[in-house]
């Protein structure tokens, strides 16, 4: 009986320190999320449903406009490019930022940096948000893609507005400049303005 007990003792223990050890690092994996881009496209393309978009794209020179009114599916792949920010969340990269909040000095907005101290494919983002970072108004950001053929340079930029008691999506802007190894450098700006 004796025996019994001691090894319930040291299987409760045991128990108990994995427990806290999951918690811990569980804790520490939310806590290192900087923000969950994921989800923001997710929920603005769901949103975003039967609003009139106006969207250019330039590419060097060359450019041209179209005004559509996207569905779900349609809205998801027009914001694909900002899911890409996820990976500053990635568990490779959470040595690599500093994070700082600031006031915005043009307006009442307070500014999120997280700003990377090492070569990472999201170099630079900056959340503005009103009283939580729930409360998103603008995004800005710059994502380096970097491989043998070509360096692609984008800045993206997504502004929110309030609408009908929720934030959406107003105006976004990405502009790109790729450098390819054996010819000149491409530049192009895709802007989307949505009605409401």
């Amino acid at each position: 009986m004796f025996l019994w007990i001691k090894s319930l003792r040291i299987w409760v223990l045991g128990a108990s320190v994995g427990l806290l050890f999951s918690c811990t690092q569980k804790q520490s994996a939310v806590q290192r999320s900087f923000y969950n881009f994921d989800s923001l496209v997710t929920a603005q393309a769901g949103k975003l449903k039967g609003f009139e978009l106006t969207k250019s794209v330039l590419i060097d020179t060359a450019g041209e406009q179209a005004q559509l009114i996207p569905d779900s599916t349609q809205w998801t792949n027009e914001l694909e490019l900002f899911r890409q920010l996820a990976e500053v969340n990635k568990a490779s990269f959470r040595d690599a930022y500093v994070v700082n909040d600031l006031r915005d000095t043009n307006s009442n907005l307070t500014v999120r940096e997280i700003k990377a101290q090492r070569d990472v494919p999201v170099s630079l983002v900056r959340l503005y948000y009103l009283h939580t970072p729930d409360d998103l108004r603008k995004v800005e950001a710059t994502f380096v893609e970097e491989n043998a053929l070509y360096i692609n340079t984008r800045k993206m930029m997504m502004e929110l507005v309030r609408f009908n008691d929720t934030n959406l999506i107003h105006r976004y802007r990405v502009e790109s400049v790729q450098k390819f190894m054996i010819s000149d450098s491409v530049r192009f700006v895709i802007a989307g303005e949505v009605a409401m």
